[in-house]
């Protein structure tokens, strides 16, 4: 499917019908038996940040950036369950987040790369004990390795996982988990903000779902207030 005909078809998350648990509700009709039973046993493991359905989230958007990118969904989607795994052995991981957000060191590269590390090593034990084919354990532990920190040139599955990663940013859930305290007239300027951040997407097409989020999540939490707020976003809301 060509980018433009995605986006023709594209919808943004409905909060009305969205189970905002994290728990895999929203995916499941979407995944592989083995899919499925990668993400059961990565489940104990997902949103110890206190962000409930960041790897839901994270996975969805890329089952729909592959609709649309000629990558292989054996490594992209698995990276994209597995990605944010490892917080589960960092040390009281929300706490840790939290205290790094103050400190200023959330975005570097030592601060990023102790979840990265250990995300490996868990998507390393759960797709041995499912007996996922070894040959795609070392490009997906690749983008596990290195989706935050991008030192590397990633590979098309790596753009699209990391891609998804990004447009996690712009939905309620994230809202909900980081951002519940913003009004509204600061919100939307600190979505475009991140929108527009240097080399933000790899994709055009991921470019083109977040703007479409953006006006989701203002419309959702500020139904009132975001009609004029989103006056520069028209051809989004048709």
């Amino acid at each position: 499917m060509r980018s433009d005909e995605l986006m023709e078809k594209y919808d943004p998350l409905d909060y009305r019908k969205w189970d905002l648990s994290g728990q895999g509700r929203n995916i499941m009709p979407y995944l592989a038996s083995k899919e499925m039973e990668v993400w059961n046993a990565a489940l104990p493991f997902q949103d110890k940040r206190d962000d409930p359905g960041q790897g839901e989230v994270v996975t969805y958007f890329t089952l729909q950036l592959l609709k649309g990118i000629p990558a292989r969904r054996e490594i992209a989607l698995l990276a994209a369950i597995l990605h944010d795994t490892g917080w589960a052995n960092v040390e009281d991981p929300a706490t840790t987040h939290r205290k790094a957000v103050r400190e200023g060191i959330v975005e570097t590269v030592e601060y990023r790369r102790i979840h990265q590390d250990k995300g490996i090593e868990i998507a390393k034990e759960i797709l041995s004990k499912l007996n996922y084919p070894s040959q795609y354990f070392e490009p997906i532990c690749a983008i596990i390795g290195d989706h935050d920190t991008r030192l590397k040139e990633p590979t098309i599955e790596g753009k699209v996982m990391m891609d998804a990663d990004i447009l996690w940013r712009f939905t309620v859930p994230n809202i909900n988990a980081y951002l519940k305290d913003k009004p509204a007239q600061e919100l939307l300027p600190f979505l475009e903000k991140e929108l527009l951040k240097p080399n933000r997407f790899y994709n055009e097409i991921a470019l083109q779902i977040a703007k479409k989020e953006i006006v989701n999540t203002m419309l959702w939490c500020f139904p009132i207030l975001s009609e004029k707020l989103l006056e520069n976003y028209k051809k989004e809301q048709e």
